[in-house]
């Protein structure tokens, strides 16, 4: 499998061929700013230009004025200490899957797909290393459409088996489905979340993902759907704040694969649910029977 997963960078004592190109005062200045960053990203200063370009870094640090050159180096070691998915489609293929964020999460050019206001779902690759976000650069050497890419990666989520579902009850005649585990895909399986539930919420689903290893979901049939949201708003806050990796506090209304925020803004002793205008119109018609 061709997969380049550049996780260290190395510099520093004895000199290499490319310092003697500096004058002496540059070749210091250099060495100091590649080291610096070495050691913010915990990484070892020894030499090694060959596995690591570090004559092209040099280069073009001579050709650029020396402000620009912490700038120059930490982009060039982020480049390289990004893991890349393999570059033969036939290799990466079985390893796409999709990953619920919260929008904004991932720095950087990363294929996505708008789930909600806030929500985003982004295309990884499973590595040795563990996933890493799928850069547009990627697919344009693999040919392939968005569309495709999207239900490919599904698919794999899908394969990979679902989280087991565990019932439970927050009040009398109050229903909650909830799925739990390690795995970073958890939140991944409240996209077919209606279709998990067996189409029994008459009004879609109202839902929280307060992190990436927990779903919690409530089928929208009746007025019960008022404490169900109460017992979801604690669940999305207490999970949230838990982590690990958390993504949104708020609720979610999921009907006919439409996802709606509904605002929830934590407090120290308690939070505030602020509905979007749709789910308010539809708890009003519920309880008013």
């Amino acid at each position: 499998m061709e997969c380049a997963t550049r996780s260290q960078y190395h510099v520093g004592v004895p000199e290499p061929s490319w310092a003697s190109r500096f004058d002496p005062g540059d070749r210091d200045r250099f060495l100091r700013v590649v080291e610096a960053e070495l050691r913010a990203r915990g990484l070892k200063p020894v030499a090694d230009e060959r596995q690591h370009g570090l004559a092209a870094l040099a280069a073009l640090c001579r050709a650029s004025p020396r402000e620009q050159w912490p700038v120059l180096v930490a982009s060039h070691l982020a480049g390289l200490s990004r893991p890349h998915p393999p570059t033969d489609f036939a290799a990466a293929s079985g390893r796409l899957r999709i990953r619920l964020e919260p929008s904004g999460a991932a720095p950087g050019a990363v294929v996505r797909w708008r789930v909600a206001e806030d929500l985003e779902a982004h295309l990884v690759c499973l590595l040795p290393a563990g996933p890493v976000a799928v850069a547009p650069e990627d697919v344009a050497r693999w040919a392939r459409s968005r569309d495709e890419l999207w239900h490919l990666a599904l698919d794999n989520v899908r394969a990979d088996g679902a989280p087991r579902p565990e019932t439970f009850s927050p009040g009398p005649g109050v229903t909650l489905v909830g799925f739990r585990s390690d795995s970073e895909l958890t939140t991944t399986h409240a996209l077919w979340i209606e279709r998990t539930l067996g189409g029994e919420g008459r009004h879609g689903v109202v839902l929280a993902v307060p992190n990436r290893h927990v779903v919690v979901a409530h089928a929208v049939r009746d007025a019960l759907v008022v404490p169900a949201v109460d017992a979801l708003v604690k669940v999305a806050v207490g999970f949230y704040r838990e982590g690990p990796d958390p993504v949104s506090p708020h609720l979610y209304w999921v009907h006919d694969g439409t996802w709606s925020r509904q605002h929830v803004q934590p407090g120290d002793r308690q939070a505030t649910f602020s509905p979007s205008p749709g789910f308010a119109r539809l708890v009003d018609d519920l309880r008013a029977g």
